[in-house]
């Protein structure tokens, strides 16, 4: 799937006023870094920004940018997006130029699929881990990476061990942390938690030897 292109226009004034006025006109400043190229200043329409958060990738998206008025940005991904602390208004983003050849960082959603059945037993799902660090070549950014927990019985849980990465991505974590537990209704969750934990650290301890 080819990746969407983004239009913006060169920018050659900065400064707040002029960051302002572009904003009240329905636009919104950006930057381009990274590679051997220099920094572009960009203005964009915000609107572009939020459709990409949209997507089925969100902000992990790759891009291309058409520049008017300067050099066109062949890839690149969103590093940064500042937003009014009361409004939600986006303020500013940077891009950061990529190599299609060389892995990126992202943080890619953890979701649930399937219907463990302690929760219909009378259990409660608890998910610890709701999004993981990984590397991977810009084309192999993954929507999500499943937690299969359609075999959880009360009292059973997942580690990061055991849940399946996509092929080409690699996660950025030297633990095991617990992603997903399957408690007690009633039981108090922090504690519950707390001891799948330590059962969890015991297990990764034992297997590397220490």
């Amino acid at each position: 799937m080819s990746n969407p292109t983004l239009q913006a226009e060169q920018r050659s004034d900065t400064g707040k006023g002029v960051a302002r006025k572009l904003r009240a006109a329905g636009r919104m400043p950006a930057v381009a870094y990274g590679g051997s190229a220099a920094a572009q200043n960009l203005t964009i329409n915000p609107e572009q920004i939020l459709g990409l958060k949209r997507g089925p990738l969100g902000w992990n998206q790759p891009v291309s940018i058409d520049v008017d008025g300067g050099d066109n940005v062949e890839l690149a991904m969103l590093q940064a997006v500042d937003k009014h602390p009361i409004t939600g208004q986006l303020l500013h983003a940077d891009f950061v130029r990529v190599d299609a050849k060389q892995a990126v960082v992202v943080a890619v959603p953890l979701r649930v699929e399937g219907t463990a059945p302690g929760v219909a037993m009378g259990g409660r799902l608890n998910q610890q881990l709701r999004a993981l660090k990984v590397s991977c070549l810009p084309s192999d950014i993954p929507e999500g990476i499943a937690v299969d927990v359609s075999k959880l019985n009360i009292g059973d849980r997942v580690l990061l061990s055991e849940v399946v990465l996509p092929s080409g991505v690699t996660a950025l974590i030297d633990d095991q942390p617990l992603v997903i537990l399957v408690g007690r209704r009633g039981a108090r969750q922090e504690e519950e938690v707390e001891e799948a934990a330590e059962d969890a650290e015991e297990g990764a301890s034992e297997e590397s030897g220490e």
